[in-house]
């Protein structure tokens, strides 16, 4: 009897990464194109800005005329736009989108998670409008400075928070890299 022996084949592995590498093709060309068109956002961006603001102040000014006509509809421009102000970068969206990806969750355990953080970022912002305005009675400038400044603390904060982080995940590294020693 003989016996042929056929070589072994061995699995491609890099066959399997396709994905990947698509998924790394088509981000690499939404970078490039928002590369290019970001100078064009930006200025949309800012153009719907302008037009918004001046909306608002229109309604201001109709509501000092005539609160009880204009309010109304300064209430709902106001709702809709603080809906869309909430739709845009920032407001815990990568903070709880990272955790749920992270940490197995269920459905409602993740849209409790998401309405509870909604509902308390809604709650401290009201409550530092009215701290502010009613027991501070801090003038609008003086408002305005506050803000600016605690915008500016709260972005090196995060800063500072991710420098801990790296620092400490680089310690990991660097004790999983390290060659044991026996004694």
């Amino acid at each position: 009897m003989s016996v042929i022996s056929s070589p072994i084949r061995k699995p491609r592995r890099w066959l399997h990464l396709w994905p990947l590498a698509l998924f790394l093709l088509l981000a690499v060309c939404g970078a490039l194109w928002l590369w290019q068109a970001w100078p064009q956002v930006m200025m949309k961006s800012i153009i719907w800005q302008r037009e918004v603001n001046q909306q608002m102040s229109g309604l201001l000014k109709a509501v000092a005329e005539n609160p009880t006509k204009a309010g109304g509809s300064l209430l709902a421009f106001s709702f809709v736009y603080g809906v869309l102000h909430a739709l845009g970068p920032g407001h815990g969206k990568i903070v709880i989108t990272t955790w749920l990806a992270t940490h197995p969750s269920k459905l409602k355990s993740s849209i409790g998670l998401t309405l509870a953080s909604s509902l308390l970022q809604g709650g401290v912002a009201i409550a530092l409008v009215v701290v502010v305005l009613s027991l501070l009675q801090l003038p609008a400038r003086q408002l305005h400075m506050s803000s600016f400044w605690l915008e500016k603390g709260s972005y090196a904060l995060v800063g500072v928070l991710g420098l801990i982080l790296c620092w400490r995940a680089l310690k990991k590294l660097r004790a999983l890299l390290k060659k044991p020693t026996f004694k």
